[in-house]
This record gives structure tokens, sequence and C-alpha cells, in this order.
């Protein structure tokens, strides 16, 4: 089974509405997103990122602190990605206790970071608030999402970030993220 270390935090939310600077997921060019991401951008994180097989995959993410941000990683051929390299790109959030009280209550949130507008990457901003962004700004792309997921401004505003199949489960101080 694979095991989600401390090497594969790519962001941190601080507690009581603050942000420490958080290193996007994929190749965000700055966490203020001005400007357009390129082919030539550099992938900031990407080293960070915990590859996983195709398929069902269990995870131990024991290791992920209240705040913090992981990512998995696998390839797939589901043209829903063409835009994210063939990549699905899965990102795994332990709320904090601010974030759950303003989503849906739940601790842990795992979404595929890609945009539902236009099927680009999603990265990190610091703001725990809005804490995902598409990586495609400018023109009329621009989303912006919330703790729970919900587009909150942008071309994907009042839209939710998809969620792949899975199913978390706990065992003592174990938590274990099944992907279907």
């Amino acid at each position: 089974m694979p095991t989600l270390t401390r090497r594969h935090v790519i962001g941190t939310f601080a507690a009581a509405g603050a942000a420490a600077l958080c290193p996007a997921a994929l190749m965000a060019q700055a966490v203020e997103w001005k400007g357009e991401v390129t082919s030539d951008s550099v992938s900031v994180g990407a080293d960070q990122m915990l590859e996983i097989g195709e398929g069902a995959v269990t995870v131990d993410i024991s290791a992920l602190m209240p705040g913090e941000v992981a990512v998995l990683t696998r390839p797939t051929t589901d043209p829903n990605y063409l835009n994210t390299g063939g990549a699905q790109n899965i990102a795994l959030h332990r709320r904090t206790a601010d974030q759950m009280a303003a989503a849906d209550g739940a601790e842990y949130y795992v979404f595929n970071m890609v945009c539902p507008h236009r099927g680009f990457a999603i990265s990190m901003t610091t703001d725990p608030a809005r804490p995902f962004a598409c990586n495609k700004q400018g023109g009329r792309h621009g989303s912006v999402f919330d703790a729970a997921g919900l587009g909150v401004g942008g071309a994907s505003k009042d839209e939710m970030l998809t969620s792949p199949a899975h199913s978390l489960a706990a065992d003592g101080d174990t938590v274990t993220l099944t992907l279907m």
C-alpha cells in the first residue's frame, strides 16, 4: 500500500483565517494568479506528488495534518484530462476546523484537480476561504473555489469540483483512502 509522507504535503493553510505561502500543485506561475500558464511554465511541487497506478488503489494518508493538501497523480486516457497532460491529479485536503464549519463538515475533501470550465489544472492559493483556483487565468477563465469545492468566482462560479470514486476509512491512528 502506498503511504503519504510529509514530503508529499504541497501546502498548508494556517488556522484562524491566515495562510502560509503555499507552493502550487501544478504549473502555476504565482499565487496571485496574474498571467497565464504556458507550456514553458515550471511545475512547482510536481516532485512532491505521490504517483500511483491506474485502477483501484488504497493509500495510507495518516500523515496529513489539518489544513494540509497533498496530491496523488496517476496516468489516464480519460479525455476529460487532455488539458492536464493525461494525468489525473487528485487532491487530498484535510480541512481545518474553520474550513469544516464553512463546508459540509467533512474532515477530508478529495477532488479531481481539473477545472469544470475547460479542464485545466487546479492549484492552491494562499486564501484558506478560497483555497483553490484554475491555472488558466484571465479572459473568460479565472475560476476560484472555496473549501467545499464550490466555484465562487470566474467561469466556474456556482459549479462544483468533481470527486473521484473513493472511500475513506479510519482504524485507530491509521486513515486510508481507497480510489476506485
